[in-house]
Formats: C-alpha cells, structure tokens, sequence
C-alpha cells in the first residue's frame, strides 16, 4: 500500500511540478490568448508559484525525518527544571 501511495504522489506532484512551472515560464502574452477568461499576470505568476510550492510540499515531508516516524516519542519535559 506505501507503494501506491507514493506513486499516486509523485504523480500529483509531477503534476503540480508542470502546470506551475508553465504558469511560471511561459510569457504571459500566450498563457492570456489560451485562457476562458483572463486573469491578471500577477495572479497567474503566483498560481503557478503556489503550485510548485505545493508540488515540493508533497515530496518533501516523506523524503525528510519530518514524517510520522519521527515523532514517536513525546517531547521533553522542560518543566520539571
């Protein structure tokens, strides 16, 4: 199951990582004519920032110690100090 799961999330993330990185470099002047309705450039440059954030958001926290498994013991108690 672990498997799938990561599949399934290097594939949003792939996703995520392509439709960002065109809102990103591609210039705006084509984005605008493919559009139903145009956005302002601003607004579309930082979708496309916040889908790449989102894509890294995905990836990261499995591939560091900050998953679940790194917090199997409670925290210190500073206050007995």
């Amino acid at each position: 199951m672990s498997y799938a799961l990561w599949i399934a999330q290097a594939l949003l993330a792939l996703l995520f990582l392509l439709t960002g990185g065109m809102k990103l470099v591609v210039p705006m002047d084509v984005l605008i004519e493919q559009m139903p309705v145009p956005l302002p450039a601003v607004f579309v440059r930082l979708l496309g920032a916040a889908e790449v954030a989102g894509a890294f958001g995905l990836i990261l926290p499995g591939c560091s110690a900050s998953g679940p498994a790194s917090h199997r013991w409670p925290p210190p108690d500073w206050s007995s100090s």
